[in-house]
């Protein structure tokens, strides 16, 4: 079975059914990369049932895997075997090597009629082109034409991620490049992140057992547009080994990387993390992102070499092979270095 887009949580399944049994189209977010360009992790997908007729070649369709998965991928054949005459639909993510297999018609809930991302409808080649489309996905040319097309913009995303890592480019970007502030942020922030980097965050005050205090870097004047982010989230003791105080999600716009940005946002959040009592700050980072490692080790970060995080950090699967490992820092020790650090205390 290829990597695509499922809905993790439980039941979910059985209420996307139910919802289509009703003739209701069903809303939620996807999650995964199978289906990209066209359909990108987070984007918003919303599934119609078929209302009785069958599914075409090119058709984004609903299908529930054989392990009771709810994917979302593209009939690209329909087809028949020696074994079992009855129709079937050969079924394939746009961004995968391999096709799920023959999908019963039965296993097909519903078809993808609308793709949103960052509140706004995006294409998705259904229609007309969707039959072109699909016979390139069946024959592996439509993975190799879509990487190929990406490769300028990857190669000059490459070169200045390049340029950014030198010490002159950042001594003349701090120097010359615009200000910024970082800010608490706020539930209006939640659609400028989500147009930017694709993040959807939930910025609203919770009721439950974790608490998130979110920061934002902006460029301009008041109220400029948001160039970086970072969250600190607090769990209770009853969530191990995600329990105590983290950050998660730091991130800043290519293009603005190199000012110190990144820096300031978690000097905010360490200073946060203090003023609510924690003892200790954790972070989890993939390990071969030098930069980002070479960032929290100068912010006092240390390799956290707890067996159970550990472990449960190796069993999440990530593109490319990637894993993640987690870092730590005591928050007394980044205390007395802030002094001699600029850190804000």
């Amino acid at each position: 079975m290829t990597d695509g887009y499922v809905t993790h949580a439980r039941g979910t399944d059985e209420l996307f059914s139910a919802v289509l049994d009703r003739s209701i189209p069903f809303r939620f977010m996807a999650r995964g990369h199978s289906m990209h360009p066209f359909i990108r992790d987070a984007d918003v997908i919303i599934v119609s049932p078929l209302g009785g007729r069958r599914p075409r070649v090119g058709d984004v369709v609903a299908f529930l895997s054989s392990d009771a998965r709810l994917v979302i991928h593209r009939v690209v054949a329909r087809t028949s075997s020696q074994r079992d005459t009855a129709a079937a639909y050969l079924i394939r993510g746009d961004n995968c090597s391999k096709a799920d297999g023959r999908v019963k018609p039965e296993a097909v809930l519903g078809v993808v009629t609308r793709v949103e991302r960052a509140g706004r409808p995006r294409g998705f080649l259904a229609g007309p082109g969707a039959a072109a489309l699909a016979f390139l996905s069946r024959t592996g040319a439509l993975r190799f034409a879509t990487g190929c097309a990406g490769l300028p913009r990857r190669a000059a995303g490459a070169a200045l991620r390049q340029l950014q890592r030198t010490q002159s480019y950042r001594r003349a970007l701090r120097r010359l490049g615009p200000s910024f502030a970082i800010e608490p942020a706020s539930p209006a922030d939640e659609a400028e992140l989500m147009r930017r980097f694709g993040l959807r965050a939930d910025l609203r005050p919770r009721e439950d057992d974790t608490s998130v205090t979110a920061f934002v870097a902006r460029v301009g004047s008041e109220a400029g547009r948001v160039v970086g982010f970072v969250e600190l989230v607090r769990r209770d003791a009853s969530d191990v080994p995600f329990d105590g105080a983290w950050i998660h999600s730091t991130m800043v716009a290519t293009p603005y990387r190199g000012m110190g940005i990144a820096e300031m946002l978690l000097q905010r959040a360490i200073a946060a993390a203090r003023d609510f009592g924690e003892v200790e700050l954790r972070l989890s980072v993939f390990a071969d992102n030098a930069p980002a490692v070479g960032l929290y080790r100068k912010l006092g970060f240390e390799r956290d070499m707890s067996p159970l995080l550990a472990e449960r950090l190796e069993s999440e699967e990530h593109p490319g092979g990637r894993h993640l490992v987690a870092f730590r820092v005591s928050l007394a020790q980044s205390g007395a270095d802030a002094a001699d650090k600029g850190v804000p205390r």
